[in-house]
């Protein structure tokens, strides 16, 4: 690459993978730590909004990482699909969230099957369970 060409800090070969699984980990799981006072909606939307970013760069990740490096880290992601509170993100009541949660499923499942080798009854459950 010439060196007048600045790589762009999304390029897959820029990104530290354990590091940008913690980050995602870390805004599905942990709430928002507010220095001011504000009203519980406000507080409400600001952590759904959270959620939903990080659920749809967890998507994008999926898509942009190359299958070599995704095997890579397949124990993190591994660990993120055995985790209860993703899970249940699938009966939240805010349709964003569910929204979000059925795209990562629909990602997963796209470029990381394996992942899913060992929560097919929760997978099933969770689409057939919102299924009107």
């Amino acid at each position: 690459m010439p060196p007048y060409k600045i790589q762009s800090p999304w390029h897959p070969s820029n990104w530290n993978l354990c590091t940008l699984l913690i980050y995602i980990y870390i805004y599905i799981y942990i709430h928002v730590i507010l220095l001011r006072v504000v009203a519980p909606e406000e507080m409400e939307a600001k952590y759904q909004r959270i959620v939903v970013s990080s659920l749809q760069g967890y998507v994008l990740y999926l898509h942009k990482l190359p299958a070599e490096q995704l095997q890579s880290v397949h124990e993190a992601n591994k660990n993120l699909m055995a985790s209860k509170k993703l899970w249940n993100l699938s009966k939240h009541t805010s349709a964003l969230i569910r929204n979000a949660w059925f795209s990562v499923l629909i990602a997963v499942c796209q470029k990381a099957p394996d992942l899913l080798a060992d929560e097919g009854a929760r997978a099933t459950l969770a689409v057939f369970g919102s299924l009107d």
